[in-house]
């Protein structure tokens, strides 16, 4: 059994090599070094994991690698530690998992 655990995400659609893929990755690693900064400040340093994807395609039963770049769907997640709590925010293309 896998045990539960706190992500960062970004959720978008397009080519890994699309504008909107890379201005989500930038703006999730741009959270997550945030996070990791402040939190550093208080006493609670942590490292920054590797990113993580999910990925589909309209259509593309189960494999998404057969179907057109365009009709992928990704969901981009970096695992945070515990102490790391989600706050109301005005902004939505960001989300704890």
């Amino acid at each position: 059994m896998i045990a539960p655990a706190r992500y960062l995400t970004v959720e978008g659609k397009g080519s890994p090599e699309g504008p909107e893929f890379q201005r989500m990755m930038a703006a999730l690693y741009g959270t997550a070094y945030t996070l990791k900064f402040a939190f550093k400040k208080k006493g609670r340093d942590f490292k920054v994991a590797m990113p993580e994807g999910l990925w589909t395609a309209v259509g593309g039963g189960n494999n998404a690698l057969t179907m057109p770049k365009k009709t992928w769907r990704w969901k981009l997640l970096i695992r945070v530690p515990e102490f790391v709590t989600p706050r109301p925010s005005r902004r939505r293309s960001r989300s704890f998992v």
